[in-house]
């Protein structure tokens, strides 16, 4: 989508609108994100930048491109208020290497009966912690940037023409485990999924929170009460802090 519209912005073919609304607005820090938002202000548009975590993966702010700053509810607000539920934080203490050596070992102590997304270092990571799982005789599958969009729609649930949500197969519990390198860190909603393994570096604040936010809707239908986090390996804890 970014380069279609990069190319719009380029050819200036772009249609003028006044107002401009974007959504996980941190992309505008990307090298193609930066070039698609300074041509809409050069042509005068307005935008309204939307974002749990407005900052880049190295830190920066967003002020390049928004001049006045408006904050909703926080975090611990949501969750007094039932739009989200409280985290369980499972991590290795400081002079320990890992909490567990695989993730399949993690969600059988701790996540026992839970749909989960697990993070990976990398697909092949991913595709050997479904085997893993598999071995166990845990369904499990794999989504990758390779998957093609009926599987997606498989295993996350779609929206048809007339509106209506049809949940996948993690909400269904058909699948118990989705593994995935990167693509699940945002914009997914299964309220069913009530516990995010992580067994690779998040090395940003901003893909932290919005990897283990996956799993933090609450779901009345199967009693959710609250999202267990393991951080298989230590330091994310030190390095982000308490979400």
């Amino acid at each position: 989508v970014t380069n279609t519209v990069l190319r719009m912005v380029r050819a200036g073919q772009l249609p003028v609108r006044q107002r401009w609304a974007l959504d996980e607005a941190r992309w505008v820090a990307s090298a193609g994100g930066t070039e698609i938002v300074d041509g809409l202000l050069r042509a005068g548009a307005e935008l309204v930048l939307f974002d749990a975590t407005p900052a880049t993966p190295s830190g920066g702010g967003l002020g390049r491109w928004a001049e006045e700053l408006y904050q909703g509810p926080g975090l611990a607000e949501l969750q007094r208020d039932g739009y989200l539920v409280p985290f369980r934080i499972l991590a290795p203490a400081q002079a320990q290497r890992e909490l567990a050596a695989r993730p399949v070992d993690a969600w059988l102590e701790h996540c026992n009966g839970r749909r989960a997304i697990v993070f990976t270092r990398d697909k092949a990571h991913a595709a050997a912690t479904v085997e893993e799982f598999a071995a166990e005789g845990i369904p499990a599958a794999m989504i990758a940037d390779s998957t093609p969009e009926r599987e997606r729609r498989r295993l996350l649930g779609w929206t048809d023409e007339h509106g209506t949500f049809h949940p996948g197969a993690l909400a269904t519990g058909e699948v118990w485990v989705v593994v995935c390198a990167q693509l699940l860190r945002q914009g997914i909603d299964v309220p069913e999924v009530a516990a995010i393994i992580v067994a690779r570096a998040f090395d940003s604040y901003s893909l932290n929170m919005q990897g283990i936010g996956r799993g933090s809707r609450p779901c009345a239908a199967i009693g959710k009460t609250d999202c267990v986090v393991v951080y298989l390996y230590a330091g994310a804890v030190e390095k982000h802090g308490l979400p």
